[in-house]
């Protein structure tokens, strides 16, 4: 089972300039981060990350698990953007996954290999189990990606969109920011809670129900009154919620 969530992050100013470059040039850590997340419980975990990241990347050369690289970033994208939660939306679940959406998917060493020369990339970049880093989709590739998965549930009427609303609105947001967009797994559970920013998570679960009930929506500053709607509401109108946000 997959507790995958989506993780909208900027490829040069955030990836490689908040993350890479500062753990690679033992700079100031992640002191860019820190200054924009308020709270000292966080801030003790950007410290816990980068020590972790920098072990990985850099200190232990024998270490060459790129899983760990990228479920680091997802993690610290949490701290710098929304993101959006989902049980077993890995991309690989996409309907027509290797002819329709693999071309636009590459992986977070594409964006910055010189800073990682101690890793060894041993599996494809997407989730291949359920506790690991998965596929990156570039910024420039975003609104290609989400047209063809516009196509795909105009053409596939039996495709469920409820379960797929987290990658929906999360492509959105990144389209609209000039994001990238990184899956990944472990950094949000739950029942076991969360290793990144829960305030930036934008998807409501109601633990009233099972199976767990997984409403997303856009990053908007009345998200969770929305949530509490459509809880209440029929599942056809946020159905058709969902769908609005289609390109």
């Amino acid at each position: 089972m997959f507790d995958v969530t989506f993780h909208p992050i900027k490829e040069e100013e955030e990836l490689r300039e908040l993350i890479f470059r500062p753990a690679v040039n033992s700079e100031s850590g992640f002191n860019k981060i820190k200054d924009l997340v308020i709270g000292d419980d966080y801030k003790g975990n950007l410290d816990k990350f980068f020590v972790y990241f920098l072990t990985v990347i850099k200190e232990a050369p024998e270490i060459k698990n790129f899983d760990s690289v990228t479920w680091t970033c997802a993690a610290l994208a949490g701290f710098l953007h929304p993101y959006w939660w989902g049980k077993d939306t890995a991309l690989k679940y996409l309907p027509n996954f290797e002819h329709d959406f693999v071309p636009f998917i590459k992986s977070v060493y594409d964006v910055a290999p010189e800073f990682l020369p101690n890793i060894e990339i041993v599996r494809p970049p997407v989730l291949n189990d359920s506790y690991a880093g998965g596929g990156f989709i570039p910024a420039t590739a975003v609104p290609e990606f989400r047209r063809i998965l516009s196509q795909l549930v105009a053409r596939q009427t039996d495709f469920d969109v409820i379960t797929w609303s987290n990658l929906i609105f999360a492509l959105e947001y990144a389209e609209k920011n000039n994001c990238g967009l990184l899956e990944t797994s472990g950094v949000f559970d739950c029942v076991k809670g969360c290793l990144t920013k829960r305030e930036n998570l934008r998807t409501g679960i109601s633990r009233m129900n099972f199976p767990v009930v997984a409403i997303s929506l856009p990053d908007t500053e009345d998200w969770e009154k929305q949530v509490e709607v459509f809880l209440k509401g029929d599942p056809v109108e946020y159905k058709k919620f969902v769908l609005a946000h289609l390109v």
